[in-house]
């Protein structure tokens, strides 16, 4: 397809939404982040075919440079996201997962702020790891805690309108977020993840959950990158 069929291609897909289209030649992710400066956006959106395979998630490379270079938010789909017209634009729940790091935290004005556009009700949610052999913690008061630490981080003004919901859960993160979404039917995932500085050796694992959330969620999924 050449770049003007292209371009009427896409331009037939946003009908009756304001939009430009640039269809372009070069590397994905230097366009893109040109694109971002020029055009100052607020918000990338991206579709990938997250796949796990050898207990690893493997993304295109060309998702993953968005997802770690990004300077704003991306709103990803993944392969299991519905796509009917009555649940693609409807956001009425989102989930936001927390590990009460400045990372995560650094998402959670968006989260608030999305549910109070679309009215939509909150859950934050903190999913603690098992406890080690040896470790002398009250499991119930350990949740206890939990709950009372995240319910400082929604002002009060914010639950007038999200209603939010606070969830302990123990457990992996990746598959207990995956669970908690899939159980309150959530529309929308949000998360926070923190740049990755690979010339020192570290690879967190926060984009390992972050990535394996995406490739098997339901629903969209909003990073933050701090």
């Amino acid at each position: 397809m050449q770049s003007n069929q292209q371009s009427q291609h896409l331009k037939g897909l946003f009908l009756g939404v304001e939009n430009e289209v640039e269809v372009t030649e070069g590397l994905i992710w230097d366009e893109i982040s040109r694109t971002i400066e020029e055009k100052e956006v607020d918000l990338v959106v991206a579709g990938t075919h997250g796949r796990e395979g050898l207990g690893k998630m493997v993304m295109g490379s060309h998702a993953e440079n968005i997802l770690r270079h990004s300077p704003v938010p991306v709103l990803v789909v993944g392969p299991y996201v519905r796509t009917e017209p009555e649940t693609t634009t409807r956001v009425k729940r989102i989930l936001f997962a927390t590990d009460f790091s400045e990372a995560s935290l650094a998402a959670l004005p968006y989260a608030i702020s999305l549910a109070e556009e679309n009215q939509a009700e909150l859950d934050v949610l903190r999913v603690v790891p098992p406890q080690k052999r040896g470790e002398l913690v009250n499991p119930s008061e350990l949740m206890d805690a939990t709950v009372r630490q995240m319910k400082q981080l929604v002002p009060l003004e914010a639950e007038a309108w999200c209603k939010p919901q606070y969830l302990a859960e123990i457990g992996e993160p990746a598959q207990k977020i995956l669970q908690v979404a899939e159980l309150s039917k959530a529309d929308l995932i949000v998360l926070g993840v923190k740049r990755v500085y690979r010339a020192l050796g570290v690879t967190h694992n926060p984009w390992t959950i972050a990535y394996k959330i995406i490739a098997e969620a339901h629903c969209p999924v909003l990073t933050v990158r701090s």
